[in-house]
């Protein structure tokens, strides 16, 4: 069958790239989305990112596989690529949403790890203690994350009932610091994800695309 086929490390190379270029040009619509104040249109753009993102670290861990020998089938780039929940996780945009509020404070400087201090003992203790929470728990929500991310982009898109049966929801009730902050976060992570890939990967492909540049936004003032 076509879809037991192999796919080659060069072909899984260049379809990070492809990724990851293509969240750079989602993160760039959904600041020009943003700026015209369609704060939710911004956001689900910016979602759409995050996942790329998260889509083009897969593909390079399929092809660490395959340059270890491992075959790779078609059908397992398919599903790999296609699962929200893992592509979110793979994301450093999305690590945020497995955390509360109190661990995100406690683990907020460990979320990026470009900020830490790798010669601290307390800062590379608080790195793995992170790196080890974030992976106890992300393979409990994969299969409820992408259930309930359908639910919020379709929340975002259409007005609906809710469920108290007397109001709608409106995809412009998204406030713009919220807008703000989530493509901000996105943007960090699509700057330093696109740097890495093509400081560590790109002379294996010398005419891997050019990747747009991170867009940031400024911060709503406050009313």
């Amino acid at each position: 069958m076509a879809n037991q086929r192999n796919v080659s490390e060069l072909t899984l190379l260049q379809g990070a790239f492809h990724a990851m270029r293509n969240a750079g040009l989602l993160l760039t619509s959904a600041a020009a989305l943003y700026e015209t104040k369609q704060y939710s249109g911004s956001l689900i753009l910016a979602s759409f990112s995050r996942e790329e993102i998260g889509k083009s670290e897969i593909l390079i861990g399929l092809r660490k596989k395959a340059l270890s020998g491992e075959n790779i089938s078609v059908t397992q780039v398919r599903n790999a690529s296609d699962n929200h929940a893992s592509k979110m996780i793979e994301s450093r945009a999305g690590i945020h949403t497995l955390l509360s509020g109190t661990e995100q404070e406690k683990y907020g400087k460990a979320l990026d790890p470009s900020t830490v201090d790798w010669n601290n003992p307390e800062e590379r203790a608080l790195y793995a203690e992170w790196f080890q929470a974030i992976t106890e728990r992300a393979e409990l929500v994969k299969e409820k994350a992408s259930g309930q991310m359908y639910k919020k982009r379709v929340s975002l898109l259409y007005v609906d009932l809710n469920e108290d049966g007397e109001t709608w929801n409106l995809p412009e009730e998204v406030t713009a610091g919220t807008a703000c902050y989530f493509i901000s976060m996105v943007a960090a992570d699509y700057n330093l994800r696109s740097n890495k890939l093509r400081n560590e990967y790109g002379a294996q492909w010398k005419d891997h695309p050019e990747f747009p540049e991170a867009v940031y936004l400024k911060p709503p003032l406050p009313k």
